[in-house]
């Protein structure tokens, strides 16, 4: 046996009545009002949320606009459709259910006392399809009027809800006038958007001309800031709302217009790397090939200079050099590069050792050829500080900064090949994988090393 709960929110509007939209209520979108995937389970819990959220108001115009509508629901289980109301919209007159098998001559099935809170309608003929409104007279003999709720029969003979749309802008009529959008007009304020597109597309205000830019409609504004308009992002199939529609790293406008990659493919010549990735490195992201070389194997070349983001919790005013890198490998190996504080930097710490220990990491490790690590130093660091060892010539300056790295097969710091250019005040070194690597002051270093052996002999 299937139970199907319908939640139907019909709020009856009097045709002079026009709600206005909030912006909760644009981002809440069909949540709760599901007819597809119902997500409550009894209309007591339907009444509860519902009325939840039309008495919550900011303005007294808000709770003005909210007092002209009455809140209806419906829930289907076998052949018993049962009716319920929100007593707190209504006034104390009679409501009537009125049904109708062509959706044009109704007629009334029940008079109903608004106390009652609910009424059971039993299917007695078997219908396929058959429409239902509740409507009120008020003092001034007007009606207010619900937007009509359908029960269909399905193959399986079972009933459920569904709602008309009609202007056909894909929002149901019982969303419209939620939104406080017309239910006979696909767009409401005349901006060259549909009611539909502004709500659920390009997430602006159906019922305000020029929401995003002042002066200028909904459909020629640019709600993402890619530089396409709303219209043109439509018509593209992209997301008005996101600059980057598929994520790989380019913006909708720059796929459309200036590479003509796919703005909705994340890798348009299915090469194995994202089309902004190819941007980056200079490989065309319409060839899956260079040079005979599949793109995702080609070696490119790739510069990091101080300023990038890669190395934004290395390199600060205070730090004691500006590091950069150039690196060697794959596509993807030398554009997922990144810099950050060593998980062995406590294991490792020294005062001889210059500033943070920077960790470099990418996605495809075994990618990277080549990587040159440079740091530019700190001026307060260009000198000795102790001139331990004045006669050595590779004690002298920047001379003394060493490269180590940490080998975490053996938990041990090594010295590797340093080279210095000292015009530029660069301490670099090429090596072939990412790590842990960092700069030593090898006078300090050295120093360290002969006080431990002559405490070590005067203790003996």
């Amino acid at each position: 046996m299937k139970k199907s709960l319908i939640a139907v929110t019909a709020l009856l509007l009097t045709l002079t009545a026009c709600g206005s939209i909030k912006e909760d209520e644009q981002a809440t979108e069909t949540e709760g009002l599901s007819v597809a995937e119902p997500k409550l389970e009894t209309i007591e819990e339907t009444k509860e949320e519902t009325q939840e959220e039309f008495t919550e108001s900011d303005t007294e115009e808000e709770t003005e606009t909210q007092s002209e509508y009455i809140q209806a629901y419906a829930a289907v289980y076998e052949k018993t459709i049962t009716f319920a109301w929100g007593l707190e919209s209504i006034s104390e007159r009679e409501i009537e259910l009125q049904n109708s098998e062509d959706n044009i001559n109704f007629e009334t099935v029940a008079v109903l006392q608004p106390e009652d809170e609910t009424y059971d309608y039993e299917i007695t003929d078997n219908f396929e399809i058959r429409y239902f409104k509740i409507i009120q007279k008020q003092p001034d003999d007007t009606y207010k009027e619900s937007p009509t709720m359908i029960f269909k029969q399905d193959e399986a003979g079972e009933y459920y809800a569904d709602f008309p749309d009609t202007d056909g802008d894909g929002i149901n009529d019982v969303l419209e006038i939620l939104y406080g959008t017309a239910i006979d007009n696909p767009d409401t304020d005349g901006d060259g958007l549909t009611d539909y597109e502004e709500a659920y597309l390009c997430l602006t205000d159906p019922t305000v001309y020029d929401s995003v830019t002042k002066g200028v409609p909904d459909s020629d504004a640019d709600t993402d800031g890619d530089g396409l308009t709303n219209v043109e992002e439509i018509a593209a199939g992209t997301y008005p709302h996101k600059e980057d529609s598929d994520d790989d790293g380019l913006t909708d406008y720059e796929e459309v217009y200036t590479y003509k990659t796919d703005p909705l493919e994340y890798d348009t010549d299915e090469d194995g790397l994202p089309d902004g990735i190819e941007i980056r490195v200079e490989l065309d992201p319409l060839n899956s090939a260079t040079h005979g070389t599949p793109d995702a194997e080609y070696t490119v070349t790739m510069t990091y200079t101080a300023d990038d983001d890669i190395f934004k919790y290395i390199n600060n005013k205070e730090s004691s050099y500006q590091m950069s890198i150039e690196v060697e490998g794959t596509a993807m190996a030398v554009t997922t590069l990144y810099a950050s504080e060593s998980g062995y930097s406590n294991v490792m710490e020294n005062e001889a050792i210059l500033g943070m220990i920077p960790e470099i990491t990418s996605s495809d490790e075994d990618g990277i050829t080549r990587i040159k690590i440079m740091f530019e130093i700190a001026e307060e660091y260009w000198d000795n500080t102790l001139n331990r060892y004045p006669d050595e010539p590779e004690m002298q300056g920047l001379k003394r900064l060493n490269f180590f790295h940490f080998f975490e097969d053996t938990n041990m710091s090594l010295p590797i090949e340093t080279k210095h250019d000292l015009e530029k005040h660069i301490v670099y070194a090429e090596v072939d994988e990412p790590g842990t690597y960092c700069i030593v002051d090898m006078e300090m270093w050295l120093a360290q090393m002969e006080d431990i052996a002559n405490d070590s002999r005067l203790q003996n």
